[in-house]
């Protein structure tokens, strides 16, 4: 509760005015200990940002699951041209085609004879119209019927299960589910509205799969008369592929519709006859390095920006007092230059740019290339890094020759970019320096950039409790990083230490009121006296 306080009425004096200005140097020591933490957070607030955006940069590249930008994998710097027209001109190809690495270019022919089939055993028509809702008593199946169900998928021996009602009220769907659950969903069991019967399916292709029915009386009420111990097989798809230069095709077996032969994935979907053409497209894998070369030189532009720009020491963070006179622009504008040059000559944002570099660029004199085991060089297929040293290494691309390594050497950019280290082929926190390095030699330089991303931003702990570098100085909002780094921890130190600075200006505010008003109390005192003797004086005169 703040106290009431009148000062003055006996000295004349404005106490107020004057614990004030007596408090002024006191505060101006709290109000600086306040710059130092908004500065810190400042620093927090653009390290997130810097974070942040190499986090973008990695998910948009080095994710897996991010398909179309992903540049790890040898597809990543492959791309090929696929036509595929049915022999038959009045109908649609009976085949899905797809190359990617190690696909040879040119003109195929693929016969299909036959699709890959599931097992299948369908029922009769039932006579009766029912749905998946409908009771199993309706067609006559009542608790603690069951029949026997035989199944064989793939080179795994035939397995039996039988098939039991266990309650009364069981449905269509209920017994659906039983058999899926009864054959760990190798079988499954459907019924039709639109043609009255049931049919029984294996999940898996090929001849290698089949379906046995038991010789149970449960079987004709769901199957139809005529289908005890009936046994249906699965089928292999047959088709006749011939390649490129060839006159003569190559049968080809499988236990599926979905198969892939030297680098070429096919789907058959119909017999027939299909001239496939396969051509090598190169503007393809060279926009896609073009589109990442773009976003990495913007990555290092801007934290290179941030590790370079002046500090501006006149601009230190407004205090509440100095903010009462300013509109909300000006704030703004004064607090956004006070933020430049904050990150100047940052010592982590510097390592890794210059790490980044490195991984483009390493030179070794025992290695004929910038990876070992290989003989290229970047500069080999046109990609260098700009003779403008403002530019801060930003990387510099000759299109035609890029276009021109992509087209006739495309296994060799590719495993200048994605190979991977052949002794430590996982990357691991915990490595020692000697492994990374070996590691870093022996991997190509995608996977270089992406290992030194995660040594700065990966959120997982290393043997020492560590995470990423950035993780460790600047922590992620809504993450256990949040408030548990060291620009946090600095923060609070601060925090903490305004605190006990307030406590005691506040505790010297209240001893300096407390003097002035011991003084007003002597000085009423004093008053009081003379105001008397001057009483005295006056009757004694009369």
């Amino acid at each position: 509760m703040s106290q009431m306080r009148l000062s003055g009425l006996a000295t004349g004096m404005d106490t107020e005015n004057m614990v004030k200005q007596m408090m002024k140097p006191y505060k101006i020591r709290v109000d600086k200990v306040r710059q130092d933490s908004q500065l810190i957070q400042w620093k927090q607030e653009l390290y997130r940002d810097m974070l942040t955006e190499t986090n973008k940069f990695k998910n948009n590249y080095f994710e897996i699951l991010n398909n179309k930008d992903y540049m790890l994998t040898e597809d990543s710097f492959v791309a090929y041209d696929v036509d595929t027209a049915n022999e038959a001109s009045n109908k649609a190809a009976s085949v899905k085609v797809t190359a990617g690495s190690g696909a040879i270019e040119g003109n195929y022919k693929i016969e299909v004879g036959e699709l890959a089939a599931q097992a299948s055993i369908q029922g009769k028509k039932l006579g009766k119209s029912i749905s998946n809702d409908s009771k199993l008593s309706s067609v006559g199946i009542n608790k603690n019927d069951f029949f026997t169900l035989t199944y064989k998928v793939g080179s795994n021996p035939q397995e039996s299960v039988q098939i039991k009602l266990e309650k009364d009220d069981m449905s269509v769907r209920d017994l659906s589910k039983l058999i899926s659950d009864k054959t760990n969903g190798n079988v499954k069991l459907y019924y039709s509205e639109l043609t009255e019967n049931f049919t029984l399916k294996g999940e898996k292709y090929g001849e290698d799969t089949s379906i046995k029915l038991g010789t149970e009386d449960t079987i004709n009420n769901i199957f139809g008369m005529g289908l005890k111990g009936k046994e249906e097989k699965g089928k292999d798809s047959m088709s006749i592929i011939t390649p490129p230069g060839s006159s003569t095709g190559v049968s080809v077996k499988k236990s599926s519709n979905d198969f892939t032969i030297d680098g070429i994935s096919y789907t058959l979907v119909d017999k027939g006859s299909n001239v496939i053409s396969i051509k090598n497209n190169v503007d393809k894998p060279l926009e896609k390095i073009k589109g990442f070369v773009e976003k990495y030189n913007e990555l290092i532009d801007n934290i290179g920006k941030r590790t370079e720009e002046k500090r501006q020491y006149k601009y230190l963070p407004l205090t509440e007092e100095q903010k009462k006179d300013m509109k909300e622009d000006e704030i703004k504008l004064w607090e956004g230059r006070a933020k430049e040059g904050l990150l100047k000559g940052d010592e982590d944002l510097r390592g890794m740019l210059d790490e980044l570099r490195g991984a483009f660029f390493y030179y070794d004199k025992g290695m004929k290339g910038s990876v070992k085991g290989m003989d290229i060089n970047l500069s080999d297929i046109g990609i260098s890094t700009s003779s403008d040293t403002r530019q801060r290494g930003k990387l510099v691309i000759d299109d035609k020759k890029l276009k021109e390594a992509l087209r006739d050497k495309p296994e060799e950019v590719t495993k200048l970019f994605t190979k991977t280290s052949e002794s430590h082929k996982v990357y691991n926190s915990d490595a020692s320096h000697a492994d990374k390095q070996t590691r870093f030699k022996e991997e190509g330089i995608f996977q270089r950039v992406n290992d030194i991303i995660m040594d700065y931003t990966r959120t997982t702990r290393d043997k020492y409790g560590k995470r990423g570098i950035f993780i460790e100085k600047a922590g992620i909002k809504g993450h256990f990083s949040e408030k548990s780094n060291l620009f946090s921890n600095n923060i609070k130190e601060k925090e903490e230490k305004i605190y006990e600075m307030e406590k005691k200006l506040a505790q010297r505010e209240n001893r300096y009121y407390l003097k002035f008003a011991q003084l007003e109390k002597a000085m009423q005192k004093a008053n009081s006296q003379a105001a008397w003797f001057a009483q005295q004086s006056g009757n004694g005169a009369k």
